[in-house]
């Protein structure tokens, strides 16, 4: 009786002390698990010896199954002998393809034929030394080279085998199951090779973040398929997928390239938009770029919206900037940044950045320093509106050719402050315009827009009486040189020529520039809304920067003066869709997550922009997306004395003067929703 207390107090301290055990294991297990699991790669030498002693078994285990099947064919001390020399020959054959190096948990099929040519080649050699020295047919040297060969891929690609199930099983445990079920379900589209790959990649780099958990290939047309044991949507089963996109039983779909995406930006983005599932895209390592890292980022409006790549003719357009001095006026801007960027990649021998705005000018002048450290840079403060300081700057570096992007674009405040607008895109367009003839400048390109067509804005008539100008300077540049070649047979050599070729080049918004609308939805949504539309029906013609500086080039290089040049804009967007769409791609809902708001057309504003006006025709040029725009041209004395009386009354800031000489130069600007109406 006395023993009965102390059992029930043994019984506990024995399961305490198991307990304390199995704890004790477990945490060593999972420490073991974690440092294993934190290695990245097992040493070279270990895998060597890995491989070596696989061959030894593979040696002893074909040496084996011979003497088995001939009796007396050999002997033991042959038998270790024979095997002692093929694992000797097979480490000199390993050391020679050196596939020991690749880090295991990486390898893929590719690396199979280096395996099995190394092991050929040993299973070869042993045949050969076998008949030589220890077999007295060839059918058994020959059996005993296949036998190894066998045995031996079997080991060495199933040890490998082996290691990669045992690491991603510990990365499971180590992981944990918990959070391989917070990751996104997701959906790889593109060819089969590369969304195999990709898996693979995810796996690896992106555990607990993305789980695979499918593939879409919509070349593929047969029946059911899977790959890594996960199905394939093909074309044949667009049904289900978008059942089970709009059921949400995925969370991501992954793009493997952005032609993927365009190429399902009507279909299954909207399908993904409409459902609330993420839209991501990445980039495969090129052939040339195999080690690249790979990157996966969420879809951009831009990306959806942009079309496919404009070829230019590189070879041509070298030929007219490489080795020349290159001036761009309002070079720190959206397009007068990118246009800088382009240019250096034709090796200019020195490019002039021009602006007044000084953080964004030194920002640009770091960028390409730091990227073109080989291309001179000069960067001017200067303003477009100050002809002294700008006529220093052209006479000091004598450019060959000048991009004029210097403006004031935005509608609602040139159409508040129209005496500024008026002489920053008018009397700086002239007065560079003037500098470049005077400097003998081969070519003077003047950036445009499609809102100086039939303009019902102050910066729209603006930048048409820019166009006017430059237009009749180079008629009138023209007919002076014919008078000078005239004056030259003459016998007058005394006579000046100037060869400047004035070329204009228009196009309507570009994606991401300065104050653009993407940007202002992008804060908008970012903010908690409410996003503001003008009204909605309103439509827009879209590019991109890069698609609309490679354009600028290819004109450049095209044109011989006075070419208004009209870019193919492709087809317009529908504003309130493409907020609608920017919401979605957020994450959110329109009008539940976040409200639209319609605010009016702002003063100038009007709901559908045009290319071309209705004087106006085009023809092609050599350019599929470039055509030529006639317009009508004035005298060039008549456009300048009407210039004149412009710049007088802006200098005065007499406003309404202003606009009202404007309207005389510019006829067909006729102003909508502004206090200017009643000039009209």
């Amino acid at each position: 009786m006395s023993q009965t207390p102390s059992q029930p107090a043994a019984a506990h301290n024995h399961t305490a002390q198991r307990s304390k055990l199995c704890s004790a294991i477990g945490q060593r297990g999972r420490r073991l698990i974690a440092r294993l699991q934190g290695l990245n790669y097992l040493h070279r030498g270990i895998v060597l010896a890995i491989d070596i002693c696989c061959s030894f078994l593979s040696a002893l285990c074909a040496l084996g199954l011979l003497a088995l099947a001939f009796p007396g064919a050999l002997n033991a001390a042959e038998i270790a002998l024979l095997a002692g020399g093929m694992t000797l020959l097979s480490a000199v054959f390993f050391l020679l393809f050196r596939f020991y190096k690749v880090i295991i948990r990486h390898s893929n099929l590719r690396s199979l034929p280096r395996i099995a040519g190394a092991l050929a080649l040993v299973g070869g050699t042993v045949a050969a030394a076998g008949h030589l020295w220890f077999f007295d047919t060839p059918a058994h040297a020959l059996l005993c080279g296949l036998l190894y060969f066998l045995f031996a891929c079997m080991f060495i690609i199933g040890v490998r085998i082996l290691m990669i199930c045992t690491y991603y099983f510990l990365v499971r445990i180590s992981v944990g199951a918990k959070e391989f079920h917070h990751a996104e379900k997701t959906l790889i589209y593109g060819d089969t090779q590369s969304t195999a790959s990709l898996a693979t990649y995810l796996n690896n780099a992106y555990r607990g973040t993305y789980l695979p958990v499918g593939f879409i290939d919509p070349t593929h047309t047969a029946g059911d398929l899977l790959i890594h044991g996960l199905p394939v949507y093909g074309a044949a089963s667009l049904e289900k997928l978008e059942r089970d996109i709009r059921a949400r039983a995925v969370s991501a779909v992954i793009f493997t390239s952005n032609h993927d995406l365009m190429q399902e930006k009507e279909r299954l983005t909207e399908w993904c938009t409409d459902a609330g599932v993420s839209i991501l895209v990445t980039h495969l390592p090129s052939l040339q770029a195999p080690d690249a890292p790979i990157t996966i980022a969420p879809v951009k409006i831009e990306d959806l919206l942009e079309r496919p790549e404009i070829r230019i003719e590189e070879e041509r357009i070298a030929s007219e900037l490489s080795g020349k001095v290159i001036m761009v006026t309002g070079a720190a801007g959206s397009i007068g940044s990118e246009l800088v960027r382009q240019l250096c990649k034709f090796s200019p021998a020195r490019i002039i950045l021009l602006d007044c705005a000084e953080t964004p000018l030194h920002l640009i002048r770091l960028e390409i320093e730091e990227k073109y450290p080989h291309i001179p840079l000069t960067p001017a403060m200067a303003d477009v509106r100050n002809p002294e300081r700008c006529r220093n700057i052209i006479r000091e570096w004598r450019p060959a050719v000048i991009f004029h992007a210097a403006a004031y674009k935005h509608v609602p405040l040139v159409e508040e402050n129209p005496c500024e607008g008026i002489i920053t895109n008018v009397l700086g367009s002239v007065q560079m315009a003037e500098l470049a003839r005077e400097a003998g400048v081969a070519r003077f390109v003047m950036i445009s827009t499609d809102k100086a067509v039939n303009p019902t804005n102050v910066m729209g008539a603006t930048k048409r009486a820019a166009e006017m100008y430059v237009q009749s300077l180079n008629a009138a540049v023209q007919e002076a040189n014919a008078a000078a070649a005239q004056t030259a047979q003459a016998g007058d050599k005394k006579t000046e020529h100037c060869s400047t070729a004035y070329i204009t080049t228009r196009f309507g918004n570009v994606l991401g520039s300065n104050g653009s609308v993407v940007p202002r939805f992008r804060e908008q949504i970012a903010a908690g809304g409410p996003v503001t539309v003008t009204h909605p029906d309103i439509i827009r013609y879209f590019m991109t920067i890069p698609e609309a500086c490679r354009l600028v080039l290819q004109a450049a290089a095209m044109g011989r003066g006075g070419e208004i040049f009209v870019f193919d804009m492709g087809e317009p967007v529908k504003i309130d869709r493409l907020a609608r769409r920017m919401i979605r791609l957020s994450g959110m809902e329109p009008d539940k997550d976040i409200r639209i708001e319609y605010t009016g057309l702002r003063p100038g504003e009007k709901l559908y922009e045009e290319v071309l006006s209705n004087e106006e025709s085009t023809t092609e040029t050599s350019h599929q997306k470039i055509r030529i725009a006639h317009a009508t041209e004035l005298p060039h004395a008549s456009v300048k004395t009407q210039c004149a009386a412009l710049f007088t009354a802006a200098h005065h800031q007499d406003a309404p003067t202003a606009i009202r000489t404007l309207k005389a130069l510019v006829p067909e600007f006729i102003s909508r929703n502004s206090r200017w109406e009643k000039l009209d």
